[in-house]
């Protein structure tokens, strides 16, 4: 028995986290008639599911899909992994979902698939609520080790019945195959472009059920990061490439990208997830082709040139949070994080010895501590921050202004060092008094 599914959320993932791009519309539009026409001509029937809130806000996706005589099954409401939500969150997102599909196809829904397969062991109760919600089979189960879940715990990777408490539910589970006394899955997603054809083949003549999977993205020709490495080498023309700190960042931007493309592979992201990993990290550190024209952090003014120019929410948090100095509200800002950390930790990435910086943040502790009434100074944050104690009885509060400008010009004259540095004044006074 073979089944074909096809994930659906392309369109809603792009409204809510990329930018809603109109020319992506069309794309997923194009990719939808032509798999609804391919299967038309094959006389081939699929299940679709379906994120929920594509009901409300692309119906007519839905509609295309129902029309041509294809099941559509329930993929959440929001895409929301289901390992990060509680029982009462999961109940409410699949009775909206299944209740928007419903109500825009007329017909009943009855197959489910969890976001990135995200019901294990801990979570299985996820199964008494889709048969709470009319939910007759599911095809959730990743009977193997995975990243974003998996449930090696589960007793069957062929057609089943769950059975706990009152209820009793038809499982269709993803089929690995053993290779080398290993489960390794083959039969959908990124694992089409991991595993050769040929081998492939193999594997299907020797097994009697195959559930295969796709996603818009995986049809999705990637050959667009190409002509984003020519703009960025037009782009590194305007500078000079014989000066060491410059061939630096190259190789580290660089860097950047091929880390977070390997990894976004290896955690089995979308094409099109892996081309977006690589096209942060090389614009990552974008802030610091200005921040010697633009005053503050490499960071913050890199998130201002993507918002500038218009940039989805991922790109910008992610240029965001690359240091840690907001949270990553996505796996790609993970990942950029992660390729980031990689990419600096490589042997000759820092320009500067360990007895270099070392002085240079002495420099800038005795710049500081020679202006009159600072009690003491420390440089933080790796040199980024200069915290400077002062005399309550010497220094007035409106002397701190004038004070914390005086020495942000005395560094800028002696010192050279990358980005910007923060100085801050701090002038604190306190009375104790006992009580006896």
């Amino acid at each position: 028995m073979n089944i074909l599914s096809f994930d659906i959320e392309e369109w809603y993932i792009e409204k809510h986290f990329k930018g809603g791009r109109k020319e992506k519309y069309r794309q997923y539009d194009k990719l939808l008639d032509w798999i609804l026409n391919t299967l038309d001509k094959s006389n081939s029937k699929a299940t679709f599911f379906c994120v929920g809130q594509l009901a409300v806000e692309f119906p007519e996706v839905l509609k295309r899909i129902s029309d041509n005589g294809h099941e559509v099954g329930s993929h959440s409401n929001r895409h929301l992994w289901i390992n990060k939500m509680t029982r009462q969150e999961f109940a409410e997102d699949t009775r909206i979902a299944v209740q928007e599909i419903e109500n825009l196809i007329g017909k009943k829904v009855r197959s489910f698939r969890a976001p990135a397969f995200s019901i294990g062991k801990d979570n299985d109760w996820a199964f008494e609520v889709l048969v709470e919600n009319g939910i007759e089979y599911d095809c959730s189960v990743f009977p193997a080790s995975r990243d974003f879940g998996g449930f090696p715990q589960f007793t069957s990777s062929v057609p089943s019945l769950v059975r706990k408490g009152d209820y009793t539910l038809k499982e269709l589970p993803i089929c690995p195959a053993r290779l080398m006394g290993k489960v390794v899955p083959f039969s959908g997603g990124g694992y089409f472009r991991l595993v050769p054809l040929w081998l492939q083949r193999q594997l299907l003549n020797r097994m009697d059920y195959v559930m295969f999977y796709f996603h818009i993205n995986d049809l999705i020709e990637q050959n667009s990061k190409f002509m984003t490495k020519q703009e960025f080498e037009k782009y590194l023309d305007e500078y000079d490439r014989e000066d060491e700190q410059i061939c630096l960042k190259i190789v580290h931007t660089y860097g950047v990208m091929k880390y977070a493309g390997e990894i976004a592979r290896k955690m089995e992201c979308s094409g099109e997830d892996v081309e977006l990993a690589e096209l942060i990290g090389l614009l990552h550190d974008i802030g610091k082709s200005i921040d010697h024209e633009v005053e503050g952090s490499h960071i913050q003014i890199g998130v201002d040139l993507c918002k500038k120019y218009k940039e989805g929410p991922i790109v910008i948090n992610t240029v965001a949070s690359h240091h840690g100095d907001v949270e990553p509200e996505s796996l790609i800002a993970c990942i950029v994080q992660a390729a980031d950390a990689i990419s600096a930790a490589r042997p000759g990435a820092r320009r500067e010895t360990l007895e270099t910086y070392t002085n240079r943040l002495k420099q800038l502790e005795d710049i500081t501590n020679e202006f009159k009434g600072v009690d003491k100074s420390f440089a933080i944050q790796a040199g980024r921050e200069i915290r400077v104690m002062v005399v309550p009885e010497h220094v007035t509060d409106a002397d701190m202004v004038l004070l914390a400008r005086d020495i942000a010009k005395q560094i800028e004259a002696e010192l050279e060092y990358p980005g910007q540095i923060k100085v801050n004044v701090i002038r604190e006074s306190r009375a104790v008094d006992y009580a006896k």
